[in-house]
């Protein structure tokens, strides 16, 4: 099978000799990759939306099925398949609906789904203005460490373990960032 990585690192797949080729974000631009920032010359921030990238991505993997059409694309993240059009997705393997991806990346969703199957670490939804430790403490007073995240992310995109030492900092550091407006806590039961 002719199988072709696509994703935002070649990193994530260094090692693995599975893929005939890549098509990523980062990469060194040889061994059969196709790197974004090697071929514009500069790294990007990539938990930024950037419409260059997507068009990358829809320029280099048409080619790569223009080239090859029996080739099969494996995507770090399927949801994205979607957005580089029906050649691309026709190609594509390990694709669920988009439906089921876009309800897999909302996290609350998620976790109260499961809910009916697993236990779950407490957790609730708050404003941003109840995001301190004062009202943290008074929904789980057990609690020494909190993580505040973002409903939808990955890769430890908007997400932060907080201590009381570095409650403020981060909640600062975070909105400034906008990354939180409304924000998910959670807290480890299972302590260290």
């Amino acid at each position: 099978m002719n199988l072709h990585w696509c994703g935002p690192r070649l990193s994530d797949i260094k090692g693995v000799s599975l893929f005939a080729k890549s098509t990523t974000i980062f990469g060194d631009g040889i061994s059969n990759n196709t790197s974004f920032c090697f071929e514009h010359g500069h790294r990007i921030n990539h938990n930024i939306i950037n419409p260059n990238v997507d068009a990358f991505f829809i320029e280099k993997l048409t080619k790569e099925i223009d080239q090859n059409s029996d080739v099969k694309i494996m995507h770090y993240n399927p949801y994205f398949a979607y957005d580089y059009g029906d050649l691309v997705t026709s190609h594509s393997i390990c694709l669920n609906a988009r439906s089921v991806l876009a309800a897999l990346q909302e996290k609350m969703e998620v976790k109260l789904w499961m809910s009916n199957y697993c236990d779950n670490i407490p957790s609730t939804v708050l404003p941003l203005s109840k995001c301190n430790p004062f009202e943290l403490k008074k929904l789980f007073p057990d609690a020494k460490e909190f993580v505040v995240q973002k409903n939808v992310g990955s890769g430890g995109f908007g997400t932060s373990a907080l201590t009381k030492l570095y409650f403020s900092i981060a909640l600062c550091l975070l909105e400034k960032a906008g990354i939180i407006n409304e924000t998910k806590i959670c807290h480890n039961p299972y302590n260290r």
